[in-house]
């Protein structure tokens, strides 16, 4: 009888390591409602009592019931309550419920996975996992940081945008860089060319300047030389205001060229019928 008795003690206590409980875990508000579903690799969820396991069809096949530990917002739940699921790795979704049971309009609230062996949590492969996942959010928060930082370092070289902008070094060394490029690519003339350039207008404009100089010098010498010969006769007016100048080339003949010059009055008609002629005439102002 009292083999009987440690047998059955034995198998109690067997059954209690296969059956193990609480194995879900969440911390919430206290006095909420909260269910979990458990889920397959492949998306199929378990039914309540984990015996099989289907596509989705309405939440009220799948709830398992999750209490809460006294009154400090700690909910627990058994994930196997058949000793039915196999080794594997599972996802574990909580709900709140809403209303007075289960439905598909009631909030997820926590999502994670479970290492299950042995009918049992396999806690050694979900602290390997809780590591790798702290590891993994520590290098992207690194990374973050060192973006962030980056970024930080990026937006230092702009100038601000209040009332007193100043160009940092980085900017001015930037615009003087374009700047530079820009008269590169214009090629503009050196002041030596300039120079050059000045120089060699200043010296046409003399030269077109000597040119005339000496073509009016040319003319004067030729009319001296006409005077002298006795080609060209110069009679004046007694007074200032009936000047009149009659030049006639001398052999010019009766058709020959005339030029008259006169200040103060214009003579129009003036009648030149030898090549000799003397003509003097006064215009009464």
């Amino acid at each position: 009888m009292k083999t009987s008795k440690y047998i059955m003690l034995l198998y109690l206590v067997i059954s209690a390591a296969a059956f193990a409980v609480d194995e879900i875990h969440i911390d919430y508000e206290t006095g909420a409602t909260v269910y979990a579903a458990r889920f397959q690799p492949n998306g199929d969820v378990f039914i309540t009592s984990g015996l099989s396991d289907e596509i989705w069809a309405t939440v009220g096949n799948y709830d398992v019931t999750m209490t809460e530990n006294g009154t400090g917002g700690h909910f627990v739940g058994n994930f196997d309550t058949s000793a039915n699921i196999g080794d594997g790795s599972y996802k574990i979704t909580v709900y709140e419920q809403l209303g007075g049971s289960p439905a598909d309009a009631d909030r997820a609230i926590y999502v994670g996975s479970i290492k299950w062996k042995d009918g049992a949590e396999d806690r050694d492969a979900s602290a390997s996992d809780s590591a790798v996942t702290d590891a993994l959010i520590t290098s992207k928060h690194s990374d973050t940081d060192g973006k962030i930082d980056a970024t930080d370092a990026e937006l230092a070289k702009v100038p601000k945008s209040d009332s007193n902008v100043t160009w940092n070094v980085t900017a001015l060394a930037s615009i003087n860089a374009e700047v530079d490029t820009a008269l590169v690519d214009y090629d503009g003339p050196t002041k030596g060319e300039m120079d050059t350039a000045h120089a060699l207008l200043a010296t046409e404009a003399k030269q077109d300047i000597i040119g005339g100089g000496v073509g009016a010098i040319l003319v004067l010498t030729t009319w001296a030389q006409d005077v002298l010969e006795g080609d060209v006769w110069i009679d004046t007016a007694p007074t200032p205001w009936q000047v009149v100048t009659t030049v006639k080339e001398a052999g010019g003949g009766v058709g020959g060229a005339e030029r008259i010059r006169k200040d103060l009055k214009t003579i129009n008609d003036v009648d030149v019928t030898s090549s000799n002629q003397r003509i003097d005439r006064t215009v009464e102002p």
